[in-house]
């Protein structure tokens, strides 16, 4: 009995056997889609290219790789297109079991390509800046190893930089690219779950929910402005075709000088004889009847008159 859990213990602590090796193991890493102003610091879309080699004398119909992220719209695609796959939770991590169009022959390699989406990789922390943390399981059969991420235009390190420090920083014109290297053989330390932290802010002026706030206020004011202006001049437009429905009545002449009078709201006596064509003494004595009635009154500016209607011909 002794002698069965010394060899289970032994066994338990000898590397583990992969029946395929990763040859190559690429993980590239895109955010997009962030909203500042609503804090909303964006998504990770995340492209993982592994070739996988059959390292055991029998053929291979499946491979089965961990994930510790959440795999959010999760496709697995070979060299022809997409490719059948099942996923599995453990302990907070995906198991991703890919089943090969054809058996995969000894010493033979496949590609295999991994798209998904992460949600929550980005945190936000004061002011502008956010936080990206990413963990790629690198087994021991992984033999080559490269990750790079593409910050999103407009972004840059912040002054706490990437942990660990960024092999190379390099520029497309339009974002910040950071990778991350490691050849055969890697370091067993560095084996597992490797994990990058990544600081990185916006460059310059950006809006604010505050900004915004005050853009769609002004916006509302405006229109509530134009809303009133406009709301007046129809009110305008209405009360004057009231008192012309209220002339219609009168002689033609006193119809003439008093829609004069209610298109200027206000005139002076001699632009009435000007306008009309009418002589001084025939607006005189036109204007001094209307007055008699009540339709009209005047006010005196100086010199001159200055001819108003009534409230007796405003009103209802």
């Amino acid at each position: 009995m002794k002698g069965f859990i010394v060899l289970v213990i032994l066994l338990s602590t000898l590397p583990p056997v992969f029946s395929q090796e990763v040859i190559q193991y690429d993980a590239s890493l895109t955010m997009n889609g962030g909203l500042l102003f609503f804090g909303n610091p964006g998504e990770i879309e995340e492209k993982i290219t592994m070739i996988f080699r059959n390292s055991q004398d029998n053929p291979l119909i499946e491979v089965s790789y961990p994930f510790s992220a959440e795999l959010v719209d999760l496709r697995v695609s070979d060299t022809k297109g997409e490719i059948s796959f099942s996923t599995a939770i453990r302990s907070g991590t995906t198991y991703v079991t890919v089943h090969f169009r054809e058996p995969l022959q000894p010493d033979d390699n496949q590609t295999l390509i991994y798209h998904y989406k992460n949600e929550k990789s980005i945190q936000g922390k004061a002011g502008n800046t956010f936080i990206l943390t990413s963990a790629q399981f690198i087994l021991a059969n992984v033999k080559n190893f490269k990750m790079v991420v593409f910050l999103p235009a407009g972004y840059v390190l912040s002054e706490e930089g990437t942990v660990p420090t960024s092999k190379d920083i390099l520029s497309d014109g339009r974002s910040m690219i950071l990778i991350w290297e490691m050849l055969e053989p890697i370091p067993a330390e560095l084996k597992g779950n490797f994990k990058v932290v990544i600081f990185y802010e916006r460059v310059g002026w950006y809006p604010t929910i505050l900004h915004v706030f005050l853009f769609l206020l002004s916006i509302g004011i405006v229109a509530f402005l134009f809303y009133k202006k406009r709301k007046g001049h129809d009110s305008g437009i209405l009360e004057n075709n009231e008192v012309f429905d209220k002339i219609d009545i009168l002689k033609e002449d006193e119809q003439s000088i008093l829609r004069i009078i209610i298109e200027n709201n206000g005139i002076d006596q001699r632009e009435i004889t000007r306008s009309t064509g009418f002589s001084k003494a025939k607006v005189s004595k036109i204007l001094a009847e209307l007055e008699k009635r009540g339709a009209i009154r005047k006010e005196q500016y100086g010199r001159r008159n200055k001819i108003f209607l009534t409230d007796k011909i405003k009103g209802p």
